[in-house]
């Protein structure tokens, strides 16, 4: 069955949109929290436990920051995968977090595109 003309298919849309620009973002961590900065090196947010969302069959990253609220990110998105059908995106996103995040390992995932697919892989051989 042959989709109508201009039509599209609602899980490339949702991959549309969450292809939408972030600017560079740096880790840093100071005790036991973690600082999420800007290019400009301005606070976007601070954490004692960060979190990253990644697709475990390309690497991408869909989203980094405070567990509970890519937790939650990952929770909306994966019921829009289900609602549309696509249950094997929905399952094929992973969320890693730890209270000992290597910073460098952080940094590696915003700003090596794939890299979360290294550190995945890494991860599940542990």
């Amino acid at each position: 069955m042959s989709k109508p003309p201009g039509k599209r298919n609602r899980s490339a849309e949702l991959e549309e949109l969450d292809q939408s620009y972030v600017p560079p973002m740096k880790w840093s961590r100071e005790g036991d929290s973690y600082f999420l900065r800007n290019h400009e090196g301005l606070l976007i947010l601070r954490t004692k436990k960060p979190a990253v969302l990644y697709d475990k069959r390309n690497g991408r990253m869909h989203r980094c920051g405070d567990f509970e609220r890519v937790e939650r990110y990952a929770a909306k998105m994966r019921a829009d995968y289900i609602q549309i059908g696509d249950v094997d995106s929905a399952m094929d996103l992973v969320l890693l977090s730890s209270a000992q995040f290597n910073v460098d390992e952080l940094n590696r995932c915003i700003g090596e595109p794939g890299y979360c697919l290294t550190l995945h892989r890494r991860i599940s051989t542990q």
